[in-house]
Order: C-alpha cells, then sequence, then structure tokens
C-alpha cells in the first residue's frame, strides 16, 4: 500500500497504511529468517560419543562425515560451522556428525591415529573411506568440502 490521503486529510489513515508497509516488510524479513531456519532443521549435526556411535555412524543407510573438533583448536572453530552450513545442501545423501576429542578418546584413538585436528572421517557401511586433516593452509574450505562430498555422493 502506499501513502495516499484521502479528501478528508484523515492522518490516522495515512498512518495505518504506513505501519502496513512496515509490516509486510516484517513479515517477508521474518520469512526469510523462517526458512534459513527450517534449512537447518532439515539435517543438522549430529553429535556423536561412544553411546551412540555405533546407532549413528556404523548402522548409517547414507556415508557420513564426522568431525574430529576441540574447542580449543581454532582450525576446528572455522571449520564448524562451514559444515553446519553444507548439511542441508546434502540432505538423505550424507549424514553429518561431530565428535568432541577430549571428551571422546577411546573414538579418537580408533579414527584418528595421527591425533591432528579437525579431522574429517568419511565413513560408509562401518568402513573408513577417506580421511582428511583440515583444509590446508590457504584453502578456503567451502569448495575443498564441496568437491571431496560430490565424489563421495556420486
Amino acid at each position: 500500500p502506499k501513502k495516499t490521503k484521502n479528501n478528508t486529510n484523515n492522518e490516522n489513515e495515512e498512518e495505518e497504511t504506513c505501519e502496513e508497509e512496515e509490516e509486510d516488510e516484517e513479515t517477508e524479513e521474518y520469512q526469510i529468517m523462517k526458512n534459513k531456519q527450517n534449512a537447518k532443521k532439515e539435517q543438522k549435526t549430529v553429535e556423536l560419543n561412544a553411546a551412540n556411535f555405533d546407532r549413528h555412524a556404523l548402522k548409517s543407510d547414507v556415508p557420513i562425515v564426522i568431525d574430529f573438533w576441540a574447542e580449543w583448536c581454532f582450525a576446528c572453530l572455522v571449520l564448524s560451522p562451514v559444515l553446519e552450513e553444507m548439511a542441508p545442501e546434502y540432505q538423505d545423501r550424507i549424514k553429518f556428525c561431530k565428535i568432541e576429542v577430549d571428551e571422546n578418546p577411546v573414538l579418537v584413538e580408533k579414527y584418528v591415529p595421527d591425533l591432528m585436528f579437525p579431522c574429517l572421517v568419511i565413513m560408509k557401511d562401518g568402513k573408513v573411506l577417506d580421511r582428511k586433516y583440515g583444509t590446508g593452509n590457504g584453502v578456503e574450505p567451502r569448495p575443498f568440502l564441496k568437491d571431496w562430498f560430490d565424489k563421495l555422493v556420486r
């Protein structure tokens, strides 16, 4: 709606019209925000530990990417949000999981033999298919990971 005054010069009508425009803008912004939140809910990264590892990792019907990370690891903190953002793009094709290394030493010993972090492990049918440590110096994580994941789901 546009700002218009009718023949009676009623300022209240003009104010109502302005409020309607603001509400329309807020509704549009709200909808965009809501869509982004729903996209994140579509596939969330699953936090793994010794208790749920078999159910989520070894018995998954799709390949899984496990992010072995630590709060004290700067590279881990850079990589994790990129993985979270990418997860919805691969919904139903790749399951994204993460393991906090300090809380899960047995899993770390088994799947990250070099003890370097972040470590991304790709598994399918309970077997490790590939492992990468970080993304390399000067490499943008998103294109690097997209290429790696796209090869996995071909």
